[in-house]
């Protein structure tokens, strides 16, 4: 068990994507839908400059500049996870 954890160690990566803070709001979700079904489906933890409140009701801050997000976990699900991410913005601007 410890090697495993060793591994998973080992294989977490953190990426910051440029991505304009216009789309923050649709790849948030209402509620936080939309960012927490991508968190759930890749095992990952994505950041945005201001992040709702915690489970005690805490404003919790990100250092991060408001174009920027943090995907942070296992590397093939942050690959995975900031694919979608760019989808869905490349949707947004495509949109007529």
């Amino acid at each position: 068990m410890h090697v495993t954890y060793v591994i998973i160690q080992q294989d977490e990566t953190t990426q910051i994507i440029q991505v304009d803070a216009k789309h923050h709001k649709s790849l948030i979700g209402p509620g936080g839908k939309y960012k927490k079904r991508l968190e759930t489906k890749y095992d990952v933890s994505i950041a945005f400059a201001r992040l709702e409140d915690d489970e005690e009701g805490n404003d919790r801050y990100e250092k991060l500049a408001p174009n920027e997000i943090r995907i942070r976990g296992p590397r093939s699900a942050v690959a995975s996870a900031v694919a979608e991410i760019q989808e869905v913005v490349d949707y947004e601007v495509c949109e007529w």
